[in-house]
């Protein structure tokens, strides 16, 4: 360890858990889940652009995109696929099989010379130029689908379709009782169907929601399903600013305790899984903040472009301000990110410590990704001293 001039922690909140709590603790952290399959209203679309063949949609929980397809197919009355136009799926990009909620995924042509592919997702949003996709300005509509797509050019195939979303455009009505050219459609059933019923070619989310998941699928108030926030054009842009003003909900600090485990001569392990956060689900992750000596500023909203290290020396500084959202001109405050991820671990090693220096711990619960990203308010703290040979928790 390195060793630098005392310094006095002041006491503030005690956080050490005692051994009686460990069994709940341990049993705690057993409910984390992975990602899963896309399932009927996982995603929501907001921008498609038929000029420019590119279209954008939402992840609305943890997903594993790599069996997630799309079609420009319209649905038949028996709800199979009238199949007559392209299909596009993302099984090719290994980056995407674990991606968080509240990410942006941008979908571009191939011959487009606009985008590249662009999959850390930790900004929030990913860009794929790979689509064949040959989308029309005079109707069509976008479905996306998981497994067999059952149906064929004539509307009299059998089978059962798996649709995770639509989206109708340039059609002032919208979606039909079933597809009759490739112009139009039935639509696929879901939660997250949305039709803009307004004609134009290249349409777009303008409105700004902040709130549960459950929230984004109204078709009222600030829902992406609204059609009064939605604006569009029928000369194509082929961009997708600004970023969509879309914000999960916030989780706060409720209740429970931090155990401190042991130390060696490189840090300590530190038991965080008896935190309760209130709103928490499967989706939400969990952000650990260190710093030394002062309390840390806390970090902004909207931004979760970090590199993420246990080693105090070599992690990411919190970005307190960010000039151009999603991820420019960023300032840095003095805190180090030294944890983030799905569940509240139930023995994090933080290394790289001094002794006789006042350690601040900060936990924050974290729902959505980037721009979408809402962190808590209230965090969980506690802090310690190592001394010569023990540990001292204020």
């Amino acid at each position: 360890m390195k060793t630098t001039p005392f310094h006095i922690c002041p006491r503030r909140i005690i956080f050490i858990g005692s051994p009686l709590c460990l069994g709940f603790i341990l049993l705690f952290s057993l409910g984390a889940l992975a990602q899963t399959v896309p399932n009927s209203g996982d995603i929501l679309f907001t921008h498609v652009d038929a000029d420019a063949d590119v279209f954008e949609f939402i992840t609305l929980k943890r997903l594993n995109l790599r069996s997630l397809y799309f079609a420009d197919h319209g649905i038949c009355a028996n709800s199979t696929f009238r199949k007559t136009e392209d299909t596009f799926g993302l099984s090719q990009f290994t980056l995407l099989g674990d991606v968080p909620a509240g990410t942006l995924i941008r979908v571009a042509s191939d011959t487009s010379s606009v985008y590249v592919n662009e999959m850390d997702a930790r900004d929030g949003i990913v860009t794929l130029r790979a689509s064949s996709l040959n989308l029309s300005g005079s109707g069509d509509q976008i479905i996306a689908y998981t497994g067999v797509p059952y149906g064929n050019s004539s509307c009299t195939a059998i089978g059962v379709n798996s649709y995770v979303a639509g989206i109708n455009w340039a059609m002032a009505s919208g979606w039909n009782l079933g597809s009759t050219s490739s112009n139009n459609s039935k639509a696929p059933g879901t939660n997250s169907d949305y039709a803009s019923n307004n004609g134009l070619e290249s349409i777009w989310y303008t409105g700004g929601i902040i709130g549960e998941v459950s929230t984004f699928y109204s078709n009222v108030g600030n829902g992406l399903r609204n059609t009064g926030n939605w604006t569009g054009t029928n000369s194509g842009v082929g961009v997708f600013t600004p970023v969509k003003n879309i914000q999960f909900h916030e989780s706060n600090y409720v209740s429970g305790q931090v155990a401190i485990l042991n130390m060696d001569s490189q840090g300590v392990s530190l038991n965080m899984s008896a935190l309760l956060f209130g709103s928490a689900n499967s989706d939400t992750r969990y952000m650990v903040v260190a710093n030394e000596n002062s309390p840390s500023i806390n970090p902004v909203e909207r931004y979760t472009s970090y590199q993420v290290s246990n080693d105090i020396d070599s992690a990411d500084f919190v970005a307190i301000s960010v000039a151009s959202l999603p991820s420019s001109g960023i300032s840095h405050g003095s805190g180090k990110i030294v944890y983030f991820d799905y569940s509240l671990p139930s023995q994090f090693y933080l290394k790289g410590l001094s002794k006789q220096i006042c350690y601040y711990i900060y936990v924050y619960a974290v729902n959505g990704n980037g721009y979408t990203a809402n962190l808590s308010s209230t965090a969980a703290n506690f802090n310690f001293i190592l001394n010569s040979s023990t540990l001292i928790a204020y």
